[in-house]
Parts: structure tokens; C-alpha cells; sequence
């Protein structure tokens, strides 16, 4: 019989032939195909121990085989058919994708083990079918009553049998063949299995890399998985209950010693004791206090189990920390946040950004109150004043001062006046601040005073006060700057340059300066150039600005315009006029930015309302009903009544938070008044001085004592006020919603204020 190439190395374990045959030919050093013709044909000794029968059956499947080969290659399927051997699964599908052939193991496995207590322990073992997992002693009961040591020797005889088939795909004694194609799919994986797992590797990053490279359904294909690692000897260190992947890999002992102790331990480090990166080195050092002596790591064991604790990941700088997901307690994460944004963060922000990486992982849902109980009572965490923000106590790049002890530092710093701005500035890089909150201080503060226009300084300084840059003063320097050219019309841009070097103002400063001032009058070019004239009869207008009550040389451009919009709608026909003409007006008067701008002034005056007449494209504008507050003049107290007035007339869109503030601060005020006053006449019984150091404290105090009974009312007065003092700048909207509710919260801190200083001057 001739050798065919494609079938000589081929072992004969892969032939239907018996294991005794096959036993007798490898005594002989007969394994292969080709071995056996070419002791057949040499008429070799070792054919002596094979029956004339033995031998015909043996060459009658290698000829079936030899004729079968195509391209070199064995067609197992036509061999299996000439032999009238049967291919299992018999309604296997060449087409059948990776998924479907591995649907089919369990029923191949059954038809190869064919014995019922083999098959169960097995679909038991390995979950096949959907099947709950069984220990051996439950199996052995199961059985009658039989040994872990029986159970345990019927699995190691069917892992046996399954590896025969899978793995080396010998088929000796079996009067049946698995579908080549089956075969070739193990095959494939068994590879990536040894290619990928050998050293070791995560069960999960395992399975990921299957589902790459076969398409797989993890999910439904794992107990096969299972069996294939079970098959190739790989070993599992699994973690039991805990948060950590199990790892598969070839290890010996020494290594499954180090990977079963220091993993637990690093992840025990970066989860809970720790949550800033280490160095692998840092990581060794701080696991070894912990280890005895004879268990403790070296460098080279260290990385290695790094990379295999699920719950680590490593940053792109080389070190490592505890994945977020896998950090215990709130207050880790709350930690882990803050080092990641370096910044401060208020506690909302942070329950927002904890519940968006968490719930979806199924994690428990992180609640405000929850949170800031855990970072109030712990040490790492410092509150930023009264900003609501919080930081860590580490840093050195935060201050947590007051904020106007800190503009005050600034200005001792500097040691002379500065701007709004420069103040901010400094502030904001000490701790979280709103630059409205700067100018709400500087305002309201008595120990600050305006120097000029532009600059602030310390009311103790006593320094004199710089240049205002008044009407009169922007008059006589405009008119210097149109002498100085010889004429009188100048590209607009060219005097507003001019008076912002002279006067050291900005450019929105300086084109407000000059829309209020006379002496020039603008228009617009046809190539829509803004020039600038120069009023010969400037000095008569700019009296009768004077006169007209202009509220002050620092007035905003804003207030000038709003000041300009009541006037021309107040004076229209009927109090109303249509919005374009009102616009057209504006335009004629006012230099502005863009083409829309002037709508933008009128939408917010808090005066004016637009209205959109019926089934027309106009709207209409008019004088809104303003709120009175007539009880402000039954304050007794005429100090506190023009207080009381001055907040009342922040109460406009621009700058109603800004009123609401000062009346909550006088409401405060006025009630620790009349506390110390009353503590101090007696009134109070078992008198405790120093004892009401928030406005929460002298609410809940004056409520004891039976002061007031609407409890619930001050405290609503008293979360206004803190909404203001802690809150952030108001956009647009939301001033609009405090202008609606405006007439509700200023009544009843006027009238309280009223009670409480009226009950003061009763004692």
C-alpha cells in the first residue's frame, strides 16, 4: 500500500481502531499511519502480534482514509460515511456559527461518556443545561449513598474520557466520530486558552478576549468555557465572596501561595486604607508590615499580583489605585473626587457625580444627607467657610477663611486701593467665591470704601479719595481731545480709547460714561462707522443732567439706560408705547454692542413690562405697578428705618438678591438685638451670654420661650437669608421668580423687623 503524505503523520489514536490493537502496534513503535504501512509492506516483526482479521480492518481504514484526503487534508466526514461510522451531533451544519457548535457539547458529551452517572456529575459540576451546581457530596447521596472517593474517581474517569475526545481527538474503541468542524472550534480556543491564560490572567478579561476573537456569547457558552480550562489542566484561585475576579493560569505552588495572599491584601490597601496612587514599590512595602517574616514579597513577585487584583487599575503615569466602583464607603469616594478634580466641590455635586458612576453599576444610591454626615465626621475633610464647597485638609492651595478676612488680607498685602476684579482674583485663589459676593461685600462691608471710580480700598486707611472721573471732568477731556485734533467730528472709538487711558477704565466702563454724558452726540455712517460730534452747547445739557438727578458719577451704563427707558415710556400716550419705537429711541441715545442689545435692556427692567398684542407681530411696552412696602415707614427706629429703605430700594430685576440679603441681615440683626437687650434686663430666664451664635439658634430660642408661635415662618425667612449669603450669583430667571415672589418675602421681613424692634424699645 503507497503512503500518502497527507495522512503519514497522523496518529492512529485518531482511527476507529480498539485500544488493545493500538496498545500492541506502540509496543512495537507503531503509532503513526505511516508507520504502520511501512512495517506492513516490510512485512515487519511487529505485524506478527496483529490477527490476518486485525490487520485487514486496520488497512481498510487507512485506505478509506488515503482516498479521502483532499488537498492534503483528511475528510473525516467522507471517511466517517464509507465506514458507516456515525458523526455527532448527526444534524450538525457546516454554516453553524461558533455559538451553535457550542450549544451542541453538552449532548456530544452525554453520547461520548454514555453512562448516566458520569454524564450527571458532570452537567452538575459544569452547570450544562441551566442546571444548579452540585457539590460531590450532595452527588454521592444523590447516587445511593456513594463516596466523595467514588464521586470523585467517576469524574476523573469522565474528565478522562472527554479529554481524549476534545483535546487529543482520539477516537479508539468508539464507534462514533465528533463532527471535525466541533473539533476544530475547541481547537481554537484551546490555543487562545494556552496562548493567553498559561501565566495567568483575570476570569473576565479571559472571557472578553473569547468573545473577540470567536464572537461568543459569553453568557450562554461560559460552562463550556469552564470545561475547556478544566480540560487543559489551567488552575483557578477564586476569592470566594469577595469583590475580586477569580484568576485562571498554569501556577505552581510557591506562585498560587503569593497570588492567594498578597491580592486580598492589595486590594484590602487601595479599597479601604488608602485612595492616592502608590508606586508598585509603595504597595510592596506596605503589604510586607503585615506578612510573617518567612511569607513576606520580593520586587519580582509584586507587579505581577498588582495586575491581577480585579479591583486595581493603573494610571498613566505607572502607579496604581482602587478602581472607583470597588472603593468602600462614601467617604473614600468622596476622597477619590476631590484628588481627581484638585478642587474644591460642594456636597451635591458630589452625590451627582458618585450616583452617575455607580447606580448604573447597580450600586446603592448616594444621598446628600448621607454624604455629608460621613465627610463632616471625618478628619480628612475641611468645610470652605460658608461656601457649601468642601475640601481636603492636605491641601495647602485652599484657604478656608472667611472671605471678607481674605479680601482684607489682600488689600494689607497690596497696601494700597485695587479693583473689583484684582480682589476677586485673589480671593477665588484661596477658595471657592462668586464674583457677585465680592461686589455684595465691598458694598455692604463698612471696613470697605470706594477710592474712584474703578478702585476700592480700607475705610481705615483714610487716604484720600482718588479721581471720580465726573460728568464735568469726562466733559472737559472729551472737548480737549476733539481741540487736539482740529475738529469737530472723531471716529467714536478714538474718544473712547482716549478716556480709557486717561482715566484707566475698561472699555465697557468708558462708552457707559460717555452715553450719559452730553458734550458728544453719536451716529452711525453708511458704511456703519460710529462718529462721534461734539455738542457746542454741551455745558447747558450737562446742567440740566445735574439737575435732573443723575444718582451718581459711578452709576452703571445699565442703570442709565433703564433710568432712559422709564422715562421715554412713562411720558408715551396712555403710559404705553410700541416696543420698536421704544428700541429706535434707544438707539438714537445709546452707543450699543450688537443689534439686539437694546431689547436685552428692556426685557430686564424690572419697571417695564412688554406685552404681545392680540393676532399682531407688535408688542407694547409700559410702567408696571410697582410694590409698596408702606409699613417701612412705621418704623420707629429712623436709623433702622432708612437701613430698611436703602435694601428696599435694591429691589429691582439687576439687584433684587442683593436687597433681599441686606433686609435678611437687618431681620437678623434686629432679632439679636432684642435678645441681648432683653438678656440683659432680666427678661430671660436662666440667661446664657454668648449663646445664640446662628439665626437657627435664636429662631428655635424665641420659639421656646413662647416669643412667637409662627415658628415655621422665620425659619422660612431664615433659609431666604441663607440662600442668600451661601448660594451662588442668581441667573436672569431666577431674579425674575424673586421679583414674582418679591411682595410675599420683603412684607414679612419688613413686618418682622417691625415686631422685633418695636418689642426692643418696649423693655
Amino acid at each position: 500500500m503507497p503512503i500518502n503524505e497527507g495522512i503519514a503523520n497522523i496518529p492512529l489514536y485518531k482511527l476507529n481502531i480498539t485500544t488493545r490493537v493500538y496498545n500492541q502496534l506502540c509496543t512495537a513503535g507503531i503509532d503513526t499511519v505511516g508507520k504502520f504501512i511501512s512495517a506492513f509492506n516490510s512485512k515487519s516483526t511487529g505485524m506478527a502480534v496483529l490477527t490476518p482479521k486485525t490487520l485487514k480492518s486496520i488497512n481498510r481504514h487507512i485506505k478509506v482514509l488515503s482516498e479521502t484526503v483532499e488537498q492534503g487534508i483528511p475528510n473525516w466526514i467522507e471517511y466517517a460515511k464509507v465506514l458507516e461510522i456515525p458523526v455527532i451531533p448527526s444534524d450538525y451544519s457546516p454554516s453553524s456559527t461558533p455559538n451553535m457548535a457550542l450549544h451542541q457539547i453538552p449532548s456530544i458529551i452525554e453520547r461520548v461518556l454514555d453512562d448516566e452517572r458520569r454524564w450527571y456529575i458532570i452537567e452538575r459540576r459544569f452547570e450544562f443545561n441551566g442546571s444548579s451546581k452540585l457539590t460531590l457530596q450532595d452527588l454521592g447521596e444523590t447516587f445511593g449513598g456513594l463516596s466523595r472517593q467514588r464521586i470523585d474517581q467517576l469524574w476523573d474517569e469522565s474528565i478522562r474520557k472527554i479529554k481524549a475526545v476534545f483535546i487529543q481527538n482520539s477516537f479508539l474503541s468508539e464507534s462514533y466520530r465528533v463532527h471535525p468542524e466541533i473539533l476544530e472550534i475547541i481547537n481554537s480556543i484551546v490555543t487562545l486558552l494556552i496562548e493567553r491564560a498559561s501565566s495567568g490572567i483575570l476570569q473576565n478579561e479571559l472571557f472578553e478576549q473569547i468573545q473577540q476573537s470567536f464572537a461568543l456569547e459569553i453568557k450562554n457558552t461560559k460552562p463550556v468555557i469552564f470545561l475547556l480550562l478544566e480540560l487543559c489542566d489551567f488552575d483557578c484561585i477564586d476569592f470566594g465572596n469577595s469583590d475580586l475576579q477569580p484568576i485562571w493560569g498554569k501556577f505552581d505552588k510557591k506562585i498560587r501561595q503569593i497570588y492567594e495572599t498578597a491580592i486580598p491584601k492589595i486590594d484590602k490597601l487601595l479599597t479601604i486604607e488608602t485612595v492616592h496612587p502608590q508606586k508598585d514599590f509603595d504597595v510592596l512595602r506596605l503589604i510586607n508590615k503585615s506578612m510573617p517574616k518567612n511569607a513576606k514579597l520580593m520586587p519580582s513577585d509584586i507587579k505581577s499580583a498588582i495586575e491581577l487584583c480585579s479591583s486595581v487599575e493603573k494610571r498613566t503615569d505607572g502607579t496604581y489605585w482602587g478602581k472607583f466602583e470597588f472603593l468602600k464607603g462614601r467617604a473614600n469616594q468622596v476622597e477619590r473626587l476631590l484628588l481627581e478634580k484638585s478642587k474644591t466641590v460642594s456636597i451635591d455635586v458630589l452625590v451627582r457625580e458618585i450616583n452617575h458612576r455607580l447606580v448604573l453599576l447597580g450600586a446603592r444610591k448616594a444621598n446628600s444627607r448621607n454624604v455629608l454626615n460621613q465627610v463632616s465626621g471625618d478628619d480628612r475633610f475641611i468645610k470652605i467657610g460658608k461656601s457649601g464647597q468642601w475640601g481636603l485638609k492636605t491641601w495647602e492651595h485652599i484657604d478656608t477663611g472667611n472671605i471678607v478676612e481674605l479680601m482684607e488680607e489682600f488689600f494689607i498685602q497690596k497696601n494700597k486701593p485695587a479693583t473689583a476684579d484684582e480682589i476677586y482674583d485673589y480671593v477665588s485663589s484661596k477658595r471657592p467665591v462668586e464674583k457677585s459676593s465680592i461686589i455684595m461685600y465691598l458694598s455692604t462691608k463698612n471696613i470697605f470704601a470706594k477710592h474712584d471710580r474703578t478702585q476700592w480700598k480700607l475705610e481705615k486707611w483714610n487716604e484720600p479719595d482718588g479721581d471720580m472721573w465726573g460728568l464735568d471732568q469726562v466733559a472737559s477731556f472729551v472737548e480737549g481731545v476733539f481741540k487736539k485734533n482740529r475738529t469737530k467730528v472723531l471716529e467714536y472709538k478714538i474718544v473712547k480709547q482716549a478716556l480709557m487711558d486717561a482715566a484707566g477704565l475698561s472699555a465697557k466702563q468708558a462708552q457707559g460714561m460717555l452715553n450719559i454724558n452730553p458734550v458728544i452726540l453719536t451716529h452711525w455712517d453708511e458704511h456703519k462707522k460710529i462718529y462721534a460730534t461734539l455738542q457746542e452747547n454741551y455745558q447747558e445739557k450737562l446742567e440740566k443732567v445735574k439737575s435732573y438727578g443723575l444718582r451718581k458719577a459711578n452709576t452703571t451704563l445699565g442703570e442709565k439706560i433703564g433710568d432712559r427707558i422709564k422715562e421715554i415710556v412713562s411720558s408715551a400716550p396712555n403710559g404705553q408705547i410700541l416696543l420698536s419705537e421704544l428700541v429706535k429711541k434707544l438707539r438714537k441715545e445709546f452707543v450699543f454692542n450688537n443689534h439686539p442689545e437694546p431689547y436685552g435692556y428692556v426685557q430686564r427692567q424690572d419697571a417695564v413690562e412688554v406685552i404681545s398684542l392680540p393676532n399682531q407681530r407688535q408688542k407694547v411696552c409700559r410702567i408696571k405697578e410697582t410694590p409698596r412696602f408702606l409699613q417701612v415707614e412705621k418704623i420707629s427706629n429712623l436709623q433702622l428705618q432708612e437701613k430698611v429703605k436703602r435694601a428696599v430700594g435694591f429691589l429691582n430685576l439687576e439687584n433684587v438678591d442683593v436687597g433681599l440679603f441686606l433686609l435678611s441681615k437687618e431681620f437678623e440683626s434686629v432679632l439679636l438685638a432684642y435678645l441681648l437687650q432683653a438678656e440683659k434686663r432680666g427678661k430671660i430666664v436662666n440667661p446664657t451670654p454668648g449663646k445664640w451664635k446662628s439665626l437657627d439658634e435664636m429662631i428655635n430660642f424665641i420659639s421656646k420661650e413662647g416669643l412667637v408661635t409662627d415658628k415655621a415662618t422665620l425659619h422660612y425667612l431664615r433659609q431666604k437669608r441663607n440662600d442668600r449669603a451661601h448660594g451662588t450669583m442668581p441667573s436672569l430667571d431666577e431674579r425674575q421668580l424673586m421679583m414674582n415672589n418679591l411682595q410675599i418675602v420683603t412684607s414679612l421681613y419688613i413686618d418682622y423687623i417691625k415686631f422685633f424692634d418695636d418689642l426692643t424699645n418696649a423693655l
